[in-house]
């Protein structure tokens, strides 16, 4: 970062310039600084010959530090001007990674577009194991947008294989970090939480301050899975203060969301209510989450006997639900959560949406061909427990 800055200050131009503040907004990103990334890759296309691979790399990175900070129309912007670039092992692997970026922004339609038009590309090209780890992201993207984290959880376990190939180390940790998510969603707790310290550790070591952050996120809700609620607290504390100043609006709503189960599970309604509120602020235009944030809501709102209140957040997540937006995360809860303050109202439909909720865990479930895995998912996740254990027979 600081030869980048010396050669700036000595005057660099043209693509030596683009080529120097694409360096810079590639050390924002992994520093967690979406606001500077962004600018610094916006400077560094107007330096570069468009096209080229610099070029290309430049508008992934504006992509997905604009995602960052919640602007969701960085792509009108940057795909036509991909889409029309010569294909290349570049163009190809930028591609593929903005499906991912589109699927995470709850763009369906696009990323599913984008994914076919990566997936389209001659063999040649996507045979590279850097695109080709592109490729298993956007694949595992698409996989839990269709509910099938196991699948995910594959194509996430080879996308870190590639990257590792490919010799992008920092790619390979934060999809390692990945991949412990989806244990997690399985209800694989312990080797979430041991990956997600392996990759924690390396992060740290590679000065990768957004996984060191996204890593002790998740840690802080597998910790909370295994009752272990003040480590939880701890770790979520810490990395909310490394956030806070970043302007990361999804990271922020996920630290909150966490800290209000964890606090659920510690037996603090109130303080966690307060937190699944902010995190429904900050997740406000990522429909795709923000039920989780409400499910939240809805529980702690349920454990202070404000049962209406419940109703009414609980109604809101499945709306959303409803309208075919594909969860990201979070469905058994906001299933479970409207079953269980219709149970707690006294709700004549509380049965009948046991009983969906039932079937469509159950749907999930069939998705999961390792049997261990399968048992996991409905047995350690509490929701889905609660779920099986509440269907009317």
């Amino acid at each position: 970062e600081r030869c980048a800055e010396r050669g700036i200050a000595a005057g660099a131009k043209r693509e030596k310039l683009g080529r120097l503040r694409l360096v810079l907004a590639t050390s924002h990103h992994w520093r967690g600084r979406p606001g500077d990334a962004r600018k610094l890759a916006l400077a560094a296309q107007d330096a570069l010959p468009s096209g080229s691979d610099p070029w290309v790399q430049a508008i992934e990175r504006e992509c997905f530090a604009a995602l960052s900070l919640g602007l969701f129309d960085v792509f009108d912007r940057v795909q036509p001007r991909l889409e029309a670039s010569p294909e290349t092992r570049m163009t190809v692997r930028a591609l593929a990674r903005l499906a991912t970026g589109a699927f995470q922004a709850g763009q369906s339609e696009r990323a599913h577009a984008l994914l076919a038009r990566a997936e389209g590309a001659p063999k040649t090209l996507r045979a590279a194991p850097d695109v080709a780890a592109a490729l298993e992201r956007a694949r595992a993207s698409r996989a839990t947008r269709r509910g099938d984290s196991a699948a995910c959880l594959v194509h996430l376990r080879a996308s870190a294989a590639l990257q590792d190939e490919a010799g992008a180390r920092r790619d390979a940790c934060i999809e390692r970090l990945n991949a412990a998510v989806l244990e997690a969603e399985l209800g694989l707790h312990e080797d979430a939480e041991r990956h997600l310290r392996e990759a924690y550790d390396d992060a740290k070591r590679m000065s990768l301050a957004i996984v060191v952050d996204a890593a002790r996120t998740n840690l802080g809700h597998v910790l909370t899975h295994l009752g272990r609620h003040r480590e939880a607290r701890a770790e979520l504390g810490a990395a909310f203060l490394s956030l806070r100043d970043r302007g990361d609006e999804r990271f922020l709503g996920a630290v909150h969301a966490y800290l209000s189960r964890a606090l659920l599970g510690d037996g603090q309604p109130e303080e966690a209510e307060r937190h699944a509120r902010l995190a429904v602020e900050h997740l406000r235009d990522l429909p795709q989450v923000r039920p989780y944030a409400l499910a939240l809501l809805a529980e702690a709102l349920r454990a202070r006997g404000r049962l209406e209140e419940a109703r009414d957040a609980a109604d809101r997540a499945m709306d959303v639900l409803r309208s075919g937006v594909p969860l990201e995360l979070g469905e058994g809860l906001v299933r479970w959560a409207h079953v269980a303050t219709l149970d707690a109202l006294g709700d004549a439909d509380a049965d009948a949406a046991a009983a969906d909720a039932a079937r469509a865990l159950r749907e999930r479930a069939a998705k999961i061909t390792d049997p261990a895995w399968r048992q996991s998912f409905l047995e350690r996740i509490p929701e889905h427990a609660a779920t099986v254990a509440r269907e009317p027979r």
